[in-house]
């Protein structure tokens, strides 16, 4: 099993980027949010993906995230009858790990099944089958989806510096970065990093 990945984006092509780690090229399919990050990476700096491999008869894939808290959250909801990789990097996009608690909590079907993919049963039955083995995984109660404490720990700002940082920026150059966007602790982690990278273009 490949757990993670570090070396230099070389290309990308929605929805995969090639990284080059130790001379070989890993083709690796990531969210749009990474990718937008990745992407302006492109051939400089190291980046670091935690991927998670899938091997089957008819080939192997590997999927990959900036934040290991995703690349967890993957693991668990592939795990889920019926929900393929496919669909979950869908959900990851879609939802910040409070935002899925929430939505399920709620037990709000129109809001999950406006997922690419998900279907109205479908989301009815990943409404159940979340509630059963993913939340009591992430350690999520009632109370911290009410209270608005449904994270894996890590906040949206930690997550974006980690991911800034990931992408080849110091760390105190990623905190400067992400100080200086307004409002930034409204934010979520991939808003963080999109802005932040647009602050460094342009500075």
């Amino acid at each position: 099993m490949i757990a993670s990945l570090s070396g230099i984006i070389t290309e990308h092509y929605a929805p995969y980027v090639v990284i080059e780690a130790g001379g070989v090229g890993y083709e690796v399919q990531v969210t749009a949010q990474d990718q937008t990050a990745l992407t302006a990476s492109l051939g400089a700096g190291t980046a670091k993906l935690y991927t998670h491999q899938i091997v089957r008869e008819d080939g192997q894939w590997l999927f990959g995230f900036l934040q290991r808290e995703n690349r967890d959250l993957f693991r668990l909801l592939i795990k889920i009858n019926g929900l393929g990789p496919k669909i979950a990097m869908q959900i990851i996009a879609a939802f910040s790990v409070s935002d899925l608690a929430d939505c399920v909590q709620k037990e709000d079907v129109r809001r999950l099944s406006g997922v690419p993919g998900v279907s109205a049963r479908l989301a009815e039955k990943l409404m159940v089958e979340f509630k059963s083995k993913v939340l009591p995984k992430l350690n999520i109660t009632a109370s911290d989806i009410a209270s608005g404490r449904a994270t894996t720990g890590v906040n949206q700002v930690d997550e974006a510096i980690s991911a800034l940082t990931q992408l080849g920026y110091k760390s105190n150059q990623a905190i400067k970065l992400v100080a200086k966007i307004p409002d930034y602790q409204q934010l979520s982690c991939e808003e963080l990093i999109r802005e932040a990278l647009k602050a460094a273009a342009s500075s």
